[in-house]
């Protein structure tokens, strides 16, 4: 699990500090590829999370942000996509932080889990 949460955090950060100036210095052309790129990466993490049962207890930041995503995707096709085209990078940027303090905070102290 610590490999894991480590590599998905150091990915989800490179993505986005790759794609943020990338996006900005083309002017928007390929925020869609920057979108799709880093929702797929952050969908596949939560898929993973949510089958280990890693940090996903019922009051926690991450059980919250899963029911948040499953709602945005579910909204979809009755055509609110154009909400999560502006909610999507605030999304992931929330998932970064996220990942960084579960990485930072809960796996420094393994004996708090326990509580």
């Amino acid at each position: 699990m610590k490999k894991f949460k480590i590599i998905d955090y150091w990915m989800s950060m490179a993505l986005l500090l790759f794609f943020i100036p990338f996006v900005a210095l083309q002017k928007m052309q390929h925020f869609l590829i920057a979108y799709l790129i880093i929702g797929t990466w952050q969908i596949c993490s939560m898929l993973v999370h949510a089958y280990n049962g890693w940090c996903t207890k019922k009051d926690g930041a991450r059980y919250y942000y899963h029911w948040l995503t499953i709602a945005s995707v579910l909204l979809l096709p009755l055509g609110f996509f154009f909400i999560l085209f502006y909610i999507a990078p605030i999304m992931a940027l929330f998932y970064t932080v996220l990942c960084y303090y579960e990485v930072h905070t809960k796996l420094q102290r393994p004996m708090d889990l326990l509580k």
